[in-house]
């Protein structure tokens, strides 16, 4: 393709570059969206300053990452990375949601 071309493709079509035979630096960007279990290949969300990404809207922040997926995958340190970025958590964790039911059961 000519220097400046940009090309769209599924992923699921199989693919490969070829050999740069050039001097030049050959640059490539590739942006993948995954289900919230599904970790991405690579960390999105370290790739993006954190101030940048603090001024995304939060459903974007959630698709790059900072979000928990079903109260369970993606956490950091037991904690929503919403909170990273100034921002308060979305849904209880698992585990919280566990001892908060355990509590009421027990009458605290």
């Amino acid at each position: 393709m000519p220097a400046g071309s940009v090309m769209l493709f599924d992923s699921a079509l199989w693919h490969g570059g070829g050999a740069n035979t050039s001097d030049a630096r050959r640059f490539a960007f590739s942006c993948a969206y995954c289900w919230g279990w599904m970790r991405q290949q690579e960390n999105l969300q370290l790739g993006i300053p954190r101030e940048t990404a603090a001024r995304f809207p939060r459903r974007l922040q959630e698709l790059c990452g900072y979000s928990v997926y079903k109260g369970q995958f993606g956490y950091i340190d037991n904690h929503d990375p919403i909170e990273l970025l100034g921002r308060e958590r979305g849904k209880r964790m698992v585990w919280e949601a566990t001892d908060v039911r355990k509590a009421r059961l027990a009458g605290k």
